[in-house]
């Protein structure tokens, strides 16, 4: 039942003008009439819970039935959430204050909410840190995101002033990736995003990908021009080229020159003790996805997130033989 509510919900807020659009486009790829195409992408809308943009990205298009239902799309991923993460206990993860205060042991780093700290808690923390992360409160995606100096600022005043205008209220130390990491890119932190399920009373990491900067970024978000990896979870390997949010894929880093596919992680088994322990704090959250950032000082939470993007770790420039990620989610649910 809850599945064909989903898909008649769906349906309801379904933008039918951008449906077409993108079935011309796959149309024009591969040579098959768009009328075919619309309603191939009805049918995986309802036999696996595909949006039209799942068809598009994961290229359903290119899919024999075997590939496409080990694929993790927007209504399997909204019943993961739905099954798992209570929402009274979402708002842990949605504001990154309330998300600090309980994470504080893993975030290992110093850090204000600018609402809430007096002046004389901002003035030592610009005393003690000559660059520092502002943040939105509740914005995702790297938005928001700025990198500033202590030097630019005569006072707390003038700080809470500029960040407040622009809706920043969360100040972080900078955080120095590991001297390994910047041999791949070193204009941002590359972060990696493992995704873990929650379930009878067992942690495991289903999967995990490397999302990596690229140009002037000092975000590693694809939407920011970054581009992703996937890692093997239990060597810290990148087991991928990576690919870019249009799938343009990369062997070596354009910026470093470093060869990605077989680059290793450091510390990669503390790393992921680090978020089983994460993943044990909040007990009505059971499906989550973890940003973790490596440092000479060891591995370290950025943040997690209550509804991990399903997308780009699925994209064909990152799969084998077309094979989605959603046989590791039945294994670690048994």
């Amino acid at each position: 039942m809850g599945k064909v509510k989903y898909i008649f919900r769906r349906i309801a807020s379904m933008d039918f003008k951008n449906m077409v659009i993108k079935a011309r486009e796959v149309s024009k790829k591969t040579h098959k009439p768009t009328l075919f195409i619309l309603v191939d992408m009805i049918y995986c809308g309802f036999k696996y819970l595909a949006g039209y943009m799942d068809y598009v990205v994961f290229e359903f298009y290119n899919l024999k039935g075997y590939q496409r239902k080990t694929q993790v799309t927007r209504g399997i991923n909204n019943q993961l959430v739905k099954t798992l993460n209570k929402k009274e206990a979402w708002h842990f993860f949605d504001n990154k204050d309330e998300f600090n205060e309980v994470f504080k042991d893993f975030l290992k780093r110093d850090w204000l909410n600018l609402s809430t700290a007096s002046n004389e808690q901002i003035e030592a923390f610009l005393k003690n840190n000559e660059v520092f992360i502002v943040k939105p409160r509740a914005e995702a995606c790297g938005k928001g995101v700025e990198k500033l100096k202590s030097s630019d600022f005569s006072s707390a005043d003038e700080l809470k002033a500029y960040c407040l205008k622009n809706n920043q209220t969360i100040v972080e130390q900078f955080i120095y990736q590991h001297d390994k990491l910047n041999s791949l890119f070193k204009n941002c932190v590359n972060t990696v995003r493992c995704v873990t399920i929650k379930y009878n009373g067992k942690i495991t990491p289903v999967f995990c990908s490397i999302r990596i900067g690229a140009g002037d970024t000092i975000v590693d978000n694809l939407n920011s021009g970054g581009m992703a990896a996937l890692v093997d979870s239990e060597t810290g390997i990148i087991t991928t080229d990576a690919a870019d949010k249009n799938g343009k894929v990369f062997k070596i880093h354009p910026d470093s020159n470093t060869v990605i596919k077989g680059f290793e992680l450091p510390d990669f088994k503390e790393a992921m003790d680090l978020v089983k322990r994460a993943a044990a704090v909040v007990d009505d959250i059971g499906y989550t996805g973890w940003d973790i950032a490596f440092t000479n000082n060891g591995p370290l939470l950025i943040e997690g997130n209550h509804f991990p993007g399903h997308d780009i770790y699925q994209m064909p420039a990152l799969t084998q033989n077309g094979i989605g990620v959603l046989p590791k989610f039945k294994n670690a649910m048994n």
